[in-house]
């Protein structure tokens, strides 16, 4: 008896599996669409992450400069390649919202901050410069002093120049 009741119960429940997939035969059509869409979004909503954790990360390495005082140069290899990494990874469609996202920041900072940025952006330059120049094998050693801060091997003047150029503009100082 019990085997039988077993046996109707699962029949049963493949029934209603069954029955529910013919039902939703339509609608899986568009919960494709949908989920595609959604992706797309989350996709997006991940980029969108990403350019923001990248300039945070510029931003911070910026700051962190301060020439003059004990560590500085180092530091400033460090923001270096904040910046060069942030040309690598997001190439040309990163600058029209480096440009917007950083004349926000500068808006919403205090004067005293954005000069800190500013000076550290001077020092940073000059420090991209010579990564750029000589590469980061030459450089290893004074890379590796700096806490390895560089997330590529190789960086390309193509890539840097635009994004260092929105910098100069906004942050002044010297790119050379």
């Amino acid at each position: 008896m019990k085997k039988a009741s077993a046996a109707v119960l699962c029949l049963l429940l493949l029934l209603g599996a069954c029955r529910a997939e013919k039902e939703d035969g339509f609608s899986g059509q568009e919960d494709g669409a949908a989920a595609e869409a959604a992706a797309l979004k989350r996709g997006e909503e991940k980029e969108q992450a990403e350019y923001e954790a990248d300039f945070l990360r510029i931003m911070e390495e910026l700051a962190a400069v301060q020439p003059e005082s004990a560590g500085s140069s180092l530091r400033a290899y460090s923001a270096a390649c904040a910046v060069l990494d942030f040309a690598e990874r997001h190439g040309e469609g990163g600058e029209e919202w480096l440009k917007n996202r950083l004349t926000q920041h500068l808006a919403d900072e205090q004067a005293s901050g954005s000069e800190i940025l500013r000076e550290g952006w001077q020092a940073a330059a000059g420090a991209a410069q010579e990564i750029l120049e000589k590469g980061t094998k030459e450089l290893k050693d004074l890379l590796f002093d700096a806490g390895s801060p560089n997330r590529y091997e190789v960086y390309h003047r193509e890539s840097y120049d635009p994004v260092a150029a929105i910098l100069e503009e906004q942050l002044g100082g010297s790119k050379k």
